[in-house]
């Protein structure tokens, strides 16, 4: 989106990611009605495009729906009208409101629904494949599958692109990976040459603590890091920056410049790797 539409955009992003972290799902919802969806409908209306904007706002108005009437005081007051049918006294009779909510949370967490079953079995799978206990040919196969979950590969994107979920010292961890292998070199250091960078777009989202967006350039064996991190790690930047220093230097790597600082809002791909909208490095396919 050009600039002077993206920047109140983002605002209003940064805003409804408070809204969330603060649990204020009436403040978000009327975000959402009262501002976003009337501000990306009026920007497709005015500049007719037609292509990946509306194609979100259709999917965000599905996700807001959701939202909106996925409370627990509307699921209960639906399950109260559903037991006033004749048809379904007999089977829901005697089961109150924090019943019903204990029941569906077991249900969900407790693995026991088949596609959570599937995805167990799929798992237990590619780590026997993955320790050497199948066949050459089966272990490539489960590489192959793996692969494809988790690489993105698209022609319409310069730059490639992972997906890392994983589990970290019994914390649910999810993390998005771009790396750019040919990022400009960085000539405009006094007194460096220019030399082949590799930039790394790094998003984790670490349960309980939030969002971290970490960027990453390397030129040779020199690397420094960005992270931004959520207010409440802020205390210990200190501490993380030294730690980074250390594990890098343990690889044989030179951090040249390590800093932490506060999550102000969610870095966009396109801030990090701007040649994604350059004619040279994609294809445009917008009709």
């Amino acid at each position: 989106m050009p600039a002077s539409w993206a920047e109140k955009l983002r605002e209003m992003a940064a805003r409804l990611e408070n809204g969330m972290a603060a649990g204020d799902r009436r403040g978000n919802v009327l975000l959402l009605q009262r501002e976003l969806f009337p501000y990306m409908s009026d920007y497709v209306g005015r500049t007719h495009d037609m292509g990946l904007p509306r194609s979100l706002l259709t999917m965000l108005s599905l996700n807001a729906v959701r939202y909106e009437n996925g409370t627990e005081e509307r699921l209960l007051e639906a399950f109260h009208q559903l037991s006033g049918y004749a048809a379904f006294k007999d089977q829901l009779r005697g089961i109150d409101g924090q019943s019903l909510l204990a029941l569906l949370r077991s249900s969900w967490f407790d693995g026991e629904t088949g596609a959570v079953r599937f995805a167990n079995s799929i798992t237990a799978a590619v780590q026997r494949a993955m320790r050497g206990e199948c066949s050459a040919e089966m272990q490539q196969a489960f590489q192959s599958l793996m692969g494809a979950v988790l690489v993105n590969e698209s022609v319409y994107m310069p730059v490639n692109h992972y997906l890392l979920p994983l589990m970290w010292n019994h914390r649910a961890l999810f993390s998005e990976l771009w790396v750019d292998p040919d990022a400009e070199g960085d000539g405009g250091r006094a007194g460096s040459r220019q030399r082949h960078t590799m930039k790394i777009l790094f998003k984790m989202d670490v349960q309980p603590l939030g969002l971290f967006d970490i960027i990453l350039n390397s030129r040779g064996n020199e690397v420094d890091i960005q992270v931004s991190c959520p207010e409440r790690v802020v205390p210990f930047s200190r501490q993380i920056e030294q730690s980074i220093s250390q594990i890098l230097e343990r690889n044989g790597l030179s951090p040249t410049q390590v800093i932490v600082r506060k999550l102000e809002r969610p870095v966009t791909l396109t801030e990090v790797f701007p040649k994604i909208f350059e004619g040279k490095n994609c294809v445009n396919v917008k009709a």
